[in-house]
């Protein structure tokens, strides 16, 4: 089958038909519908679609011909705009994201780890971050080069855990199940590192402008 054509279907997905078979009325090459629903039947998989000029014949991939609908640009840019709003809706349970901010750009910008690895500091306190970097730095580097960083852990750490508070009490998740807790703690700062990695740059601007008059 050529690349592209009759690709594995979802309810929801807009396509293009290129054939239909031998059905009486056939839909027209080049019409769009969205399906509707997927049947598994006793000749295999058909699709239900709603056609844009009002039919409703089903496809079926052994006798039919589609193609997914090609987003325009507006649409994708609309798309992605959706996702990062999801994803950035983390930030909406905690009182002050900008300590969370402060203390992560500020661990990107120390360079003492990959920051694919930036959930695991998002549970770390001062205390602990300052475990972290001894043996790995003399204590002079320490203090010349990572107090304000360590000093930022704790407020940090205080936000996130207020941010899960508020998560789970929006969502009606119990506090008696401290394993159900750290899990959903766990959940929590994955979700903050996905929002920071994939939003970095709208993140970086929205805090330097309600910082600028620091």
């Amino acid at each position: 089958m050529t690349k592209g054509i009759n690709p594995e279907l979802n309810i929801g997905d807009k396509i293009v038909i290129l054939h239909m078979g031998e059905e009486p009325n056939v839909v027209p090459i080049g019409t769009k519908g969205e399906v509707t629903g997927i049947s598994n039947t006793p000749w295999g998989i058909q699709y239900q679609v709603k056609w844009d000029n009002g039919s409703s014949l089903d496809i079926i991939p052994e006798v039919d011909f589609w193609r997914l609908e090609k987003k325009s640009i507006k649409e994708s840019m609309l798309d992605d705009l959706k996702k990062k709003k999801d994803v950035l809706n983390i930030f909406k349970y905690m009182n002050n994201p900008d300590v969370v901010l402060n203390f992560l750009f500020s661990l990107q910008s120390s360079g003492i780890t990959n920051m694919l690895e930036l959930s695991n500091f998002l549970t770390m306190g001062s205390n602990d971050l300052r475990r972290f970097l001894i043996g790995r730095y003399s204590d002079e580097e320490i203090e010349d080069r990572y107090e304000e960083l360590i000093d930022a852990a704790d407020p940090m750490r205080n936000e996130v855990i207020s941010g899960l508070m508020n998560y789970m009490k929006d969502n009606d998740l119990s506090y008696d199940d401290m394993d159900k807790v750290n899990r959903e703690f766990q959940k929590f700062v994955k979700k903050i590192a996905t929002a920071y990695f994939t939003s970095y740059d709208m993140l970086k601007k929205r805090f330097n402008n309600s910082n600028s008059d620091s």
